[in-house]
């Protein structure tokens, strides 16, 4: 399996470099890495156009791009000094990635790439929240290859399969029975506020402050956040396609 990781936390992120690990250990794995060079959070599909990028080369197989999470997929997938890959897996973010944050993630959007190029393609997320020590993603990095190894023959190209753990997670050890359940996206709910960061008079700098405990959802059966709740990991396969077909057929 040709496998091309990136995430949007950056390179040296411990979720990454714990699923790099994992995946080394666990063999099979023919592993690409091309992450930012730094923080993409909430970078969503964001491509780089107006100035050019520069791809470093930090080992083999492993690269730093000064780009966004969809740059680094399509430069592993474009620029021609890279193998052709069979899947994508972006993350491990830290932090959840549920309901409607799908359309903002960094992380969902690596993947998403790979999807639109009719990839395999997965993002994980844990909610670590404060910085996580790379030893206590290596559990998530655990089940999350458990799982790929078992289900990847079910898997379908063109989809992002959104991979949520529970808090409780990161801290069981790899074969102790975690729950594995198939969700619907849910949706959530934001109380987004603004301070002001500087001001003079002829001008204010604003910041965006939306933290976790800021953050709501709709309650509904069958959600990736019920699945959360329930303390089981969530699976939202996602796709690419977004026509409301029933919308259009109105007008048709």
């Amino acid at each position: 399996m040709r496998v091309l990781l990136t995430n949007d936390d950056g390179f040296h992120a411990d979720g990454l470099q714990a699923l790099v690990e994992v995946l080394d250990q666990v063999g099979g794995w023919d592993l690409t890495v091309v992450a930012p060079d730094q923080e993409r959070s909430a970078s969503s599909m964001s491509l780089t156009i107006l100035r050019s990028m520069r791809l470093q080369r930090l080992a083999e197989k492993r690269y730093v791009l000064d780009g966004f999470p969809a740059d680094c997929v399509n430069v592993a997938l474009h620029a021609g000094i890279l193998d052709e890959f069979d899947m994508v897996i972006s993350g491990i973010n830290q932090g959840p990635n549920l309901g409607d944050d799908v359309h903002y993630s960094g992380t969902v959007a690596g993947a998403r790439q790979g999807a639109l190029k009719n990839l395999l393609a997965l993002a994980i997320s844990a909610p670590v929240i404060g910085g996580q020590p790379k030893s206590g993603m290596l559990p998530v990095a655990h089940h999350c290859a458990e799982w790929i190894q078992a289900h990847a023959g079910r898997l379908q190209p063109g989809l992002v399969y959104n991979i949520n753990f529970p808090v409780s997670g990161p801290a069981r050890e790899s074969g102790s029975g975690v729950e594995f359940r198939y969700t619907r996206q849910g949706r959530r709910t934001y109380h987004d506020h603004y301070t002001i960061a500087a001001a003079d008079p002829g001008q204010g700098v604003w910041q965006l402050h939306n933290l976790e405990t800021k953050f709501g959802h709709v309650k509904a059966s069958g959600t990736d956040f019920e699945a959360i709740q329930d303390e089981a990991v969530s699976i939202t396969p996602l796709s690419t396609y977004t026509t409301d077909l029933e919308e259009l057929q109105q007008w048709s």
